[in-house]
């Protein structure tokens, strides 16, 4: 009976571990998935710039 509660004490210490560390891991995820949005909002941002500089672009006339 006291190997079974020793046993029990440990699987509750490895659950609580386990919380923590699936914590820290959620937290990290939602950092990286904020990341990703801001780089993909900039990377939007600088193709409709680039976009736009390149439909304002004058090419010279030919001369002919």
């Amino acid at each position: 009976e006291s190997q079974i509660a020793d046993l029990k004490e440990q699987i509750e210490r490895f659950d609580a571990r386990l919380l923590i560390r699936r914590n820290a891991l959620l937290r990290k995820f939602t950092a990286m998935e904020e990341a990703i949005g801001r780089f993909q909002s900039q990377s939007a941002y600088l193709q409709t710039t680039l976009a736009s500089l390149s439909a304002n672009f004058v090419k010279p006339k030919s001369q002919g």
